[in-house]
């Protein structure tokens, strides 16, 4: 059983599409089919309906089962093996936003390591659009990420822990304040640590991540919807850049509670430094989550790093008041 070809084959059941198979794999789409036709060929049959769409056969679907139980069964066997030997050796695989690392690694690492010292940690940094592909091709062995507050997951596929909603954060320097609210400033500031409308600061220029991050869209839609196109002034994943740039009074971010205490601690140490947070009055558009593929094999190491996820990092997402003295107070 040629298992790249299997990979294949499950994503074009996925997405009911040899096209979108071949974009989500960053391939063609005549390569997506020739993994097919051997497949087909090896074992003789069809694997896909055509009409009136395109579906796996009764053939199709007794393959990928068997695929999925192959790789459970050697996940299994790799966690035997290295029990028998007395100690867990290998690698665990972690889908993270990269964001989001720095707070998180700081915390589970030295946890982790204290009860598998042999083992390797791999961390997949992609956004968490992108960690779903990962969790089904089996690439990473949980994801900690955001999903839409409402969103409903497939738990035919996933299994799922929420941690709760996220309050987004908006930090901008006293020299952006004082420019737009000369009339105000300083005694606004008072007023915004109870919350700030993010209409009051459209006009600002911002600093937000690329439009596969949930936050960008979330702010691009809310904005756009009241008829207000915003300056986009950077884009880019590093939060600690955003940060930086906000200190040299350049333009404004958005972050979660998790973000800040990653980042800002190390900003606001600084001498000089005039940043301020301010809770956004807006919903919480994110929930965070941590999510399993159902038929993931849990080892005992994967299984201790999600209850200690479960048990010991839901107070990095509690919605609670954060300004920057609570900050400092980590």
């Amino acid at each position: 059983m040629n298992m790249n070809s299997i990979r294949f084959l499950k994503k074009v059941a996925e997405v009911k599409s040899f096209t979108k198979a071949a974009e989500e794999l960053f391939t063609s789409q005549q390569a997506v089919s020739a993994h097919i036709k051997r497949l087909e060929q090896e074992y003789d049959t069809i694997l896909f309906d055509r009409k009136p769409s395109l579906r796996l056969t009764k053939a199709g679907k007794l393959l990928l089962q068997a695929a999925e139980e192959i790789w459970n069964t050697e996940e299994q066997l790799t966690d035997r093996l290295c029990h028998a030997k007395e100690h867990y050796c290998g690698e665990i695989s972690i889908g993270i936003p990269p964001n989001r690392l720095q707070a998180f690694s700081a915390w589970y690492v030295p946890q982790f390591v204290s009860q598998f010292p042999n083992m390797t940690i791999s961390f997949i940094e992609k956004s968490s659009s992108l960690l779903f592909f990962s969790l089904q091709q089996n690439e990473v062995d949980f994801a900690i990420m955001n999903i839409r507050r409402n969103e409903e997951l497939d738990h035919d596929i996933y299994k799922e822990h929420s941690f709760g909603v996220e309050k987004l954060y908006l930090v901008v320097d006293d020299k952006l304040l004082a420019q737009h609210f000369p009339d105000t400033f300083p005694e606004c500031k008072k007023k915004f640590l109870c919350g700030v409308n993010l209409e009051d600061f459209a006009n600002f220029p911002m600093f937000l991540r690329p439009e596969s991050s949930n936050t960008h869209r979330y702010i691009i839609e809310y904005l756009q919807a009241r008829g207000i196109t915003p300056l986009i002034r950077v884009k880019t994943m590093q939060s600690n850049s955003m940060i930086q740039l906000c200190a040299l009074g350049m333009g404004i971010m958005f972050c979660s509670p998790l973000v800040l205490q990653a980042t800002a601690l190390q900003l606001f140490n600084q001498e000089n430094n005039t940043l301020n947070v301010f809770p956004l009055n807006i919903e919480p558009a994110q929930r965070a989550v941590l999510l399993y593929h159902k038929n993931k094999y849990l080892s005992r190491p994967i299984q201790y790093s999600i209850d200690l996820m479960k048990t010991g990092f839901s107070h990095f997402f509690v919605d609670s008041q954060i300004d920057r003295q609570s900050i400092m107070e980590q």
